[in-house]
């Protein structure tokens, strides 16, 4: 019995989300305790309005019933380049397989049915981010590795003093949900219940860097980063860093 191929659907963001925590876990070697509550909720409203607009596509593999692999494709634009004149481009991400399902040809098509894709709509400008496991397949595939682009770490982002104080001057008003502080004991591995009081305590201190990213504040201190909704005050999670 062959596996079925399936182009993903507006339908199919719960199992989409499902699959892209399933997928954040396994590439992060994260635990089952990790809490992935943030991306998964912005993980879902993505594909509502990627899979809307078409800035997204995604296909889904089975077994019978059962999901065994999945890939994706996120279309965006830049600036017109004297190599690429419309300045569309493409990055895949998002590619699984489950173990068990792995070295049996399905990564490879799903890869092609993206590409294909991705080339009827006239876009040449396709990369992708790529594990140590996925590289020979991108590789036999004809991707090389890219010279001309550099990143900047999220520990390196410039600090806006004035963002950082409007923050500060609104300590007062940081708080959590119920549910939010017995996540935050566990993430932080905490005994005390006055975890948000542990929290200011944190954001206060000199080694702190604050920085804001989008409707968020980021708070990190040592290896402790917490997030804070930039509007309501609200702490969203908090995690201790890996090494």
């Amino acid at each position: 019995m062959g596996f079925t191929y399936k182009r993903a659907t507006y339908e199919d963001i719960d199992i989409l989300t499902k699959i892209r925590i399933e997928v954040l876990r396994a590439a992060n070697q994260l635990s089952d305790a990790a809490d992935m509550s943030e991306i998964e909720r912005e993980s879902y409203n993505y594909y509502q309005k990627a899979l809307c607009d078409g800035s997204h596509i995604a296909y889904l593999v089975f077994d019978g019933s059962r999901f065994v692999a999945a890939g994706g494709v996120s279309f965006f634009q830049v600036m017109p380049t004297y190599n690429n004149s419309s300045g569309k481009k493409a990055y895949i991400m998002n590619m699984y397989t489950k173990p068990e399902y792995r070295r049996r040809g399905i990564a490879s098509k799903t890869l092609d049915m993206l590409i294909r894709d991705i080339r009827k709509r006239g876009i040449t400008a396709i990369s992708l981010e790529a594990t140590e496991m996925g590289r020979k397949l991108y590789e036999k595939y004809g991707f090389v590795k890219m010279k001309h682009e550099m990143e900047l770490p999220e520990q390196q982002l410039p600090v806006n003093e004035t963002e950082k104080q409007i923050l500060l001057d609104n300590i007062a008003k940081i708080h959590t949900t119920d549910m939010g502080v017995d996540r935050l004991k566990k993430n932080l591995k905490l005994d005390t219940d006055d975890v948000v009081e542990y929290c200011k305590n944190k954001i206060l201190e000199k080694t702190c860097n604050i920085y804001k990213q989008g409707k968020n504040w980021y708070c990190k201190n040592g290896n402790i980063r917490i997030t804070i909704h930039s509007y309501s005050y609200t702490i969203i999670t908090a995690h201790i860093l890996k090494k």
